[in-house]
């Protein structure tokens, strides 16, 4: 999945049950050339990534807002691929936002 979608950035939990996110993506990296950095949510990784968001100026932010859509995409996930290969399917913000009201 992540050699098949390209992806450059990992946000991804330490663990879930049994599973070593960490220790799985670090067997299958060498597989992912586009992959420059996976950080894990509770890791110091996670809380360095948050902490540089401290550096960015405002205005920078506001001008990158200001070229967003709610209907741009967000979250590329992959389907079990019930009639085939697994496939990505895409959310937009708005996808996100209106799943989580409904919850």
């Amino acid at each position: 999945v992540l050699r098949q979608s390209g992806t450059q950035l990992l946000v991804a939990s330490l663990r879930h049950r049994d599973t070593d996110y960490r220790a799985f993506v670090d067997e299958v990296r060498p597989e992912c050339p586009e992959l420059r950095e996976a950080v894990y949510i509770g890791d110091p990784s996670w809380d360095a990534l948050v902490l540089a968001g401290a550096d960015v100026p405002v205005a920078r932010l506001r001008a990158r807002e200001a070229e967003l859509s709610c209907d741009d995409p967000v979250n590329l996930q992959y389907t079990s691929g019930t009639t085939g290969f697994p496939k990505g399917a895409t959310l937009s913000h708005h996808n996100l936002l209106n799943n989580g009201y409904w919850v």
